[in-house]
């Protein structure tokens, strides 16, 4: 069984563009677009009603992406394919370099592509729909706000002791990011959970950190984005945190893990946004349904008094 599956394996192909556009069941080109008879790789499609857009690269055989990245879209509105390429060093991708199309959709006039960077980091491109590449921004997307901004998790560091996560806010039209998520000063619970493990940190000495090669910051501790919702028609969004002791393994008495919630209204807006932090009643964490509740407009109203 395991030889067959090594076969399998050994013989699999990637598909040609035009293959990858009918399993996708877009509309064919019915004018020649380049690569339709091309292997195509790491790659992934989106749809929005009848508008369809494809971000892949060609396969060359090698176990690596040479680039370039390619996007093909069908608009239904026109009734025809539209396709750019964009190479490695160049913008968008010069900063950040290729990576797999791990998702590729529309949002309102403009178009994301998430491409794949490390285990712990993405890159997001912004396209309006004839292409033109405008903004990016450094993490993957969470869940849609108000008036098209996006509610996104901020890459990480992949090969460090702890991963601190942060939350931004993106605004499609300037291409600016705003973070909102850990909260700075910080909320009461959190201060109280930092308090409890910076005495855990002075237990065990600096030299501990300085061998670890880790701040002796307890805004460096681990904390775990669990799961996001929002709501656009309340302009609300909700988060679910876990702080935890995830690689400071120094032999200390520490504060056990904290789940949290946060709750934004009007995230998208610096000047009106307000938020609530509160304890999680799920150990692990909310899921997004549970989130989901809090951002009724009952429940709103009633947290906001608004």
């Amino acid at each position: 069984m395991i030889a067959a599956w090594l076969v399998a394996v050994a013989v699999y192909q990637w598909p040609t563009l035009l293959q990858a556009i009918g399993t996708a069941h877009a509309p064919p080109p019915r004018a020649n677009i380049a690569n339709l008879d091309k292997r195509i790789t790491s790659y992934a499609w989106g749809r929005d009603g009848h508008n369809y857009v494809f971000g892949y690269y060609i396969d060359s055989g090698a176990e690596e992406l040479l680039g370039p990245l390619w996007i093909a879209e069908f608009d239904a509105t026109r009734e025809s394919w539209l396709q750019r390429s964009y190479s490695y060093g160049e913008p968008p991708i010069g900063k950040q370099g290729l990576g797999s199309v791990l998702s590729i959709f529309f949002s309102g006039p403009y178009l994301y592509a998430v491409l794949h960077y490390t285990p712990s980091a993405t890159n997001t491109l912004q396209f309006s729909r004839d292409l033109t590449y405008r903004h990016s921004y450094y993490g993957w997307p969470l869940a849609p706000l108000s008036n098209g901004f996006w509610l996104y998790h901020n890459s990480m560091v992949h090969f460090a002791q702890t991963h601190p996560a942060r939350v931004s806010v993106f605004d499609p039209a300037s291409g600016q990011s705003r973070q909102i998520f850990p909260p700075d000063p910080s909320a009461p619970l959190q201060a109280d959970w930092y308090g409890r493990e910076a005495q855990a940190y002075a237990r065990c000495g600096q030299a501990w950190f300085r061998d670890h090669n880790l701040p002796e910051d307890p805004g460096w501790a681990d904390r775990a984005v669990v799961d996001w919702a929002s709501n656009p028609v309340t302009d609300s969004a909700a988060i679910s945190v876990i702080y935890s002791n995830e690689g400071f393994t120094c032999a200390v008495p520490k504060p056990g893990d904290l789940a949290l919630i946060y709750v934004y209204l009007h995230p998208e807006n610096p000047k009106e946004m307000q938020y609530r932090e509160m304890q999680d009643p799920a150990p692990h964490g909310s899921s997004t349904a549970q989130l989901e509740q809090l951002l009724s407009r009952d429940s709103i109203k009633r947290m906001f008094k608004a």
